[in-house]
């Protein structure tokens, strides 16, 4: 397969009338990973949102995301997991041909659609366990990569225990009253990871999820910071007698009670696990399906991951490169999500 460029890009699908929503994290995403990229392999880099436009804008999104449906979010969850269109899967052949597509948190209508098409792609995210030293660069890819090639680059269940003990000791004077009790972590209402069969998951689902588990335990309720109103919250505090909480959630996860934790699919429900919390996911598929790669800490932004990873398609340049982990570079420059970062200081 012959590679001439490598191709950013992120999900335009997910616009509301063309707005290019994304448009940033694939800035984010040149921003960390371009001139890396481009020294390891030599093949020039080009940030291109949607697929097939230079120029991020309303015109060019509405152009791509009439290939597969309609506008709006609610579409977006339609499509999510549906099968591209003819018309899709022939503007990514033109669009990719020759290309190394990465991207940033693709959806599985635009995967299908590269793979369609035979084109090789890796996609990019930050996986839910934030509670590490820095967040962690989470790596899928299609079926010409093996991304365990560098074993010594990726994230071991050693270093995720050490995390747990570093972040459990700094809240240990965690208040008693966890006891006997079920944490529901609420979310944004039209978050990914609440698409399921062609919609957003909502309060139907959420007590479906919190009524059994119950069994005459209190309930709290966690609001999430970018959407405290979520009806949701409200909702479930009247149907079950809850309370609204504003402890900490590394403080809860780190309870000696081990509180119940209960969510349509927060991150936290991940991290709950590693903490030894008995956790309740609703709707567990995008975050199986968006986190079923690999995991790097120290090398996720580096070419001593990157290199043996692209080389089994591209001839490499640089193997190595100078850059050093820094703690806390990537939760100082995204928002540290309720982790103190003096813990990692």
């Amino acid at each position: 397969m012959q590679i001439d460029r490598i191709l950013l890009t992120g999900d335009a699908f997910r616009t509301v009338l063309g707005e290019p929503l994304q448009a940033g994290n694939v800035e984010w995403l040149a921003r960390h990973f371009g001139a890396m990229l481009h020294a390891v392999t030599a093949l020039p880099v080009e940030s291109r949102f949607p697929l097939n436009a230079e120029q991020a804008s309303i015109d060019s999104v509405r152009h791509w995301v009439g290939l597969q449906g309609g506008l709006g979010l609610e579409n977006w969850a339609r499509e999510f997991w549906g099968t591209p269109t003819p018309a899709l899967c022939g503007e990514v052949e033109r669009s990719a041909k020759s290309a190394l597509v990465v991207g940033i948190e693709l959806s599985p209508l635009m995967i299908a659609a590269l793979d369609s098409a035979g084109v090789p792609w890796i996609d990019v995210g930050v996986s839910p366990l934030r509670f590490l030293a820095d967040y962690v660069i989470h790596l899928r890819a299609s079926a010409h990569f093996d991304l365990r090639v560098a074993p010594d680059c990726l994230l071991s269940s050693e270093q995720i225990g050490e995390a747990v003990n570093r972040v459990s000791r700094n809240y240990c004077a965690v208040d008693a009253s966890l006891d006997d009790t079920v944490i529901f972590f609420a979310q944004t209402r039209q978050d990914r990871t609440t698409i399921a069969d062609g919609r957003f998951c909502g309060l139907d689902d959420a007590i479906t999820l919190v009524e059994p588990i119950l069994r005459g335990r209190r309930l709290l309720v966690k609001p999430h910071p970018w959407e405290p109103e979520n009806p949701i919250v409200n909702a479930l505090l009247q149907q079950f007698d809850g309370e609204i909480t504003n402890l900490n959630t590394y403080c809860m996860l780190s309870s000696r009670h081990r509180p119940v934790v209960a969510t349509l699919s927060s991150s936290v429900g991940i991290e709950a696990r590693a903490f030894g919390c008995p956790t309740y996911v609703a709707n567990p598929g995008v975050q199986d399906w968006a986190y079923s790669g690999v995991d790097s800490l120290f090398w996720g932004r580096s070419a001593r991951l990157w290199a043996p990873i692209l080389s089994q398609l591209v001839p490499v340049k640089m193997t190595q490169d100078s850059s050093a982990f820094q703690a806390n570079q990537l939760r100082d420059e995204i928002g540290a999500f309720g982790l103190e970062s003096g813990i990692w200081s």
